[in-house]
């Protein structure tokens, strides 16, 4: 008799597990130990990397995702704008803010994007930047939320009014030992749109709205960043 059936469940709890598993250590927030801070110069080398989602290793669709249904929890994006979360924003900023605060003159800053799976409780896996560089620490950031929701309009409004959207992003930056893989620090800031605006105002002049609110957004993400690994939060 085929048992194939039988085994599904087992199969579909291991894959549960391991997602609830997984998105519990990359949403947790750890705190930088205040000595290994102050011994940052003294550490070597330290690079600085990004991520783009990778819809081709499992990530996310490229692009910002249009959700056009009131609760985003519970609906698939209708589409996707050509605009990238503004991952690299944040790194830079939070760079250049820290290496000054710190006196840090070990950085070493990659500008091009890595590619990986991107998920809201997924982080980027450890190994492949082992793989590339061995050992040392390691800056990442990537952004697990990235989205253009539409905002809450009272029923009425909804029957008469075009609908409105806002963005969200959050990103996640990581401090990582890639000799034992370990995180010495973990934290994420979020960010989003003043006021929601018509899908046609957000893309007009080549969603020059758009790019206009998402650089305040990423500084004031950025911001936040530096002041949780400073420990000045």
């Amino acid at each position: 008799m085929d048992d194939r059936p039988r085994k599904l469940p087992i199969l579909v709890v291991a894959i549960v597990l391991t997602a609830l598993l997984g998105g519990c250590a990359a949403t947790s927030k750890i705190s930088l130990d205040p000595q290994v801070r102050k011994r940052l110069g003294e550490m070597g080398e330290i690079r600085a990397v990004h991520y783009n989602t990778c819809p081709d290793c499992g990530g996310r669709p490229e692009g910002l995702p249009v959700v056009t249904k009131a609760d985003p929890n519970m609906a698939l994006p209708a589409g996707y704008l050509p605009i990238e979360a503004p991952v690299k924003a944040v790194k830079d900023r939070f760079l250049a803010a820290v290496s000054t605060e710190l006196g840090l003159t070990n950085l070493k800053i990659i500008d091009q994007p890595r590619h990986t799976r991107v998920w809201a409780l997924m982080a980027p896996p450890i190994d492949p930047l082992k793989s590339e560089f061995g050992g040392g620490l390691v800056f990442d950031f990537y952004s697990p939320v990235w989205t253009l929701n539409r905002t809450y309009q009272p029923p009425w409004e909804r029957l008469f009014s075009t609908p409105r959207y806002a963005f969200l992003t959050y990103v996640r930056a990581r401090l990582i030992r890639l000799d034992d893989s370990s995180i010495l620090w973990q934290q994420m800031c979020g960010a989003g749109a003043k006021q929601g605006r018509t899908l046609e105002e957000w893309a007009a002049n080549n969603y020059a709205l758009l790019h206009a609110e998402i650089e305040p957004a990423a500084r004031s993400c950025a911001d936040g960043l530096v002041a949780l690994f400073l420990g000045k939060h």
